[in-house]
């Protein structure tokens, strides 16, 4: 049997749910779900909220930020893998292939977007937990000091580099 779409659409939009708005009156036809208010109505809702009360609502973003970035931190290590930092101010997710530019151009962003990228992921290989500093230089320099200094301190070296001197 074929379904005329055309149809379909009209009808599920005049169905009423046989439910007011607490504001206005007018009969609540989309998603009856617990809504109370029409869909203008919530709308205006929200435009009230955002105007009256906008450091409640940056509260509740930057309480949501906190605990995904901790839920990422958790998955990928708590701890620098280059220099062992803890403090979790100076951490950060790291691509491993230093492919980073172009994956924050793929998803849009970095940050709180790309930390929610990881998360609808599950977490997927690649991606290491390194501090800021660590970060930047590998990020700028293509390797990181600390790596150098482990590398001298097993051939017996450790001083006289230099800006501009090469290691290797």
């Amino acid at each position: 049997m074929r379904v005329d779409r055309s149809v379909m659409a009209t009808r599920s939009k005049s169905i009423g749910t046989g439910r007011h708005c607490k504001k206005c009156g007018t009969e609540i036809t989309k998603r009856p779900g617990g809504k109370t208010a029409c869909p203008k109505c919530s709308r205006d809702r929200e435009a009230r909220y955002r105007r009256d009360d906008p450091a409640r609502r940056v509260g509740y973003r930057k309480k949501y930020a906190v605990e995904v970035r901790d839920a990422v931190l958790k998955a990928y290590g708590e701890s620098c893998a280059c220099c062992g930092e803890h403090r979790r101010e100076f951490l950060t997710i790291d691509h491993a292939d230093g492919k980073g530019h172009e994956h924050r151009k793929e998803i849009g962003r970095g940050g709180l977007v790309f930390y929610n990228w990881l998360r609808r992921n599950k977490y997927p290989a690649g991606f290491r937990t390194l501090c800021m500093n660590c970060n930047f230089s590998r990020g700028l320099h293509g390797y990181c000091p600390h790596e150098r200094e482990a590398r001298h301190e097993g051939k017996g070296q450790g001083q006289g580099e230099g800006i501009g001197q090469r290691a290797d």
